[in-house]
């Protein structure tokens, strides 16, 4: 038995392991995992017969306590493959980052854990419990959904991305909302997560767009969203789109510079795996 903790560039190789163990996991979600937050986190792993049978990782997060605010370490993703558990090798993973965290002098870590009780020899106390609520339609008091009969560049400009798009209406909202997802939208996200999402949005639009989604009488059956709508109500706050254009042109340049240009072999491969469905797509609407 080898404990070691990975380089960064070795990161990838305990995403199999991950998928076996974590199968309840979206192949989207891993993609976004392993190329997103295994950049900059801490992988523990045992070896045997130079194989990766266990891991541990550490998610860094920067967590405000009063008035300071200390780093901190999310332990996620422990994981043993089946026909190596009962040897120990959690706890000597455990172990291994708890001690290097106690020379790193974190004052804390924290986690969530799948049984409470496997982490109480390890002096972890419980802190809060989360509320899990299954959603349904109902989630949506006015049971308004919006189809959108024509093309669409923004729907067409997500679908490359392998999102899929709804139209809701929530209640006492002006105009329907887009929003744009993997998997199930009423079973793989959070109630916490689309309340966020939909107040986040409503907020926004109305200063950005006040013509559509500030307007003095809700949508009716049957929409046509239009900015030349007169009869809309201006918010308090001023939304200067001059600068959002410059803004927009610098956030640009530097996306194109920081990530398009470093990563392009990456993003030409992810992308080469939509176009032949979007190929599809553009001769039916031909």
């Amino acid at each position: 038995m080898k404990i070691r903790k990975l380089d960064q560039s070795e990161h990838g190789k305990t995403r199999s392991l991950w998928e076996q163990v974590f199968s309840e996991d979206s192949q989207e979600f891993v993609d976004y995992y392993y190329y997103i937050k295994t950049k900059d986190n801490t992988i523990y792993v045992i070896e045997e017969d130079d194989e990766i049978r266990a891991m541990l990782q550490l998610n860094p997060y920067q967590v405000k306590l009063q008035e300071s605010v200390v780093p901190s370490d999310y332990i996620v993703g422990v994981a043993t493959q089946a026909e190596y558990r009962g040897r120990g090798y959690m706890r000597n993973l455990l172990i291994h980052a708890l001690q290097d965290q106690y020379s790193q002098k974190m004052p804390f870590t924290f986690l969530m854990p799948a049984a409470e009780a496997i982490y109480y020899p390890y002096d972890f106390r419980f802190v809060y419990e989360q509320k899990q609520i299954e959603l349904d339609e109902a989630f949506f008091p006015a049971r308004k959904e919006y189809k959108n009969d024509e093309y669409s560049r923004t729907d067409d400009y997500f679908e490359k991305m392998g999102l899929t798009v709804r139209y809701f209406k929530p209640e006492n909202s002006n105009a329907p909302l887009a929003f744009y997802f993997s998997g199930d939208l009423l079973r793989d996200y959070t109630d916490f997560e689309l309340i966020s999402a939909i107040s986040t949005m409503e907020s926004f639009q109305k200063i950005y767009r006040p013509e559509i989604y500030n307007t003095n009488s809700p949508a009716g059956e049957v929409y046509q969203p239009s900015l030349n709508y007169q009869d809309y109500s201006l918010t308090q706050v001023v939304y200067d789109r001059v600068e959002r254009a410059q803004l927009a042109v610098k956030q640009g340049k530097w996306t194109e510079e920081n990530f398009i240009k470093p990563y392009q072999d990456i993003l030409e491969q992810w992308a080469a795996k939509f176009v032949p469905a979007y190929a599809a797509k553009q001769e039916r609407v031909a």
